[in-house]
């Protein structure tokens, strides 16, 4: 599996016909076999991932986005939190 394969089964799961402005594949990666799930993923969680020999990191919270990228984030949370 890829990483591209992986984002669209987590959208089709999620119930998401686009994704969030928060959602993205920070490095593109295949043939992955083994993969390291968690909310917060930071440099000790990746060497973690690294030498115990998993292939792919999943984090939850987004890094690198800009101001207005999370402006876009609330925008959506909103729309989903009167939408449920």
């Amino acid at each position: 599996m890829n990483t591209q394969e992986m984002f669209d089964i987590a959208m089709k799961v999620a119930g998401l016909e686009k994704p969030t402005a928060d959602a993205a594949v920070i490095v593109q990666g295949d043939n992955i076999k083994k993969v390291l799930v968690g909310i917060d993923m930071n440099t000790q969680e990746l060497v973690l991932a690294k030498m115990m020999g998993f292939d792919c990191v999943v984090g939850h919270h987004p890094r690198n986005i800009d101001v207005k990228s999370m402006t876009n984030v609330f925008r959506d949370q909103m729309y989903a939190m009167n939408k449920a």
